[in-house]
């Protein structure tokens, strides 16, 4: 009897121990499953964060061309637009002064030969009161001077 109390003892520990290795399987399969949900997890929220910083570098990248694209024909436009104003300003003296020499400059000529410094002067003064000469003004007045000095000197 002895040899089968043993035999049954023998088993009851069998079985506790397959038990417990059952136990220990389920709770392996438990945490693979466990595990595989946690790795399932974190690569979708891996894929999200690339997706999201994929999203953020083209706005950035997008934003950036595009502020540079506007600063840079912003600036294009505002140059264009100082320069016009410029070379205008300052070519309108030199096309009046022209168109005004272009007109009279015979007359004078002929007036100041002739002697009829008076004549060039009224000339002068009338040209110096029309809206058109307003830049050429103080070269007008000075010319006028000038004769006005000549005739002077002349009497």
């Amino acid at each position: 009897m002895d040899q089968q109390a043993e035999i049954l003892q023998l088993n009851a520990k069998v079985s506790a121990l397959e038990k417990a290795l059952g136990n220990l399987h389920r709770q392996a399969q438990e945490q693979q499953k466990t595990a595989d949900a946690e790795l399932q997890k974190s690569q979708t929220d891996l894929r999200e964060l690339r997706h999201d910083y994929e999203i953020l570098r083209v706005q950035k990248g997008g934003f950036g061309f595009k502020m540079m694209l506007f600063a840079g024909l912003g600036a294009f436009f505002t140059g264009v637009l100082l320069c016009y104003l410029f070379f205008r300003l300052r070519e309108k003296p030199n096309e009046a002064f022209q168109d005004f020499a272009h007109t009279h400059q015979l007359q004078l000529e002929r007036n100041i030969t002739d002697g009829n410094f008076t004549g060039a002067e009224k000339l002068l003064k009338t040209e110096e009161e029309h809206p058109d000469n307003a830049v050429i003004k103080s070269q007008l007045q000075f010319s006028r001077k000038l004769i006005e000095a000549a005739r002077k000197r002349c009497e």
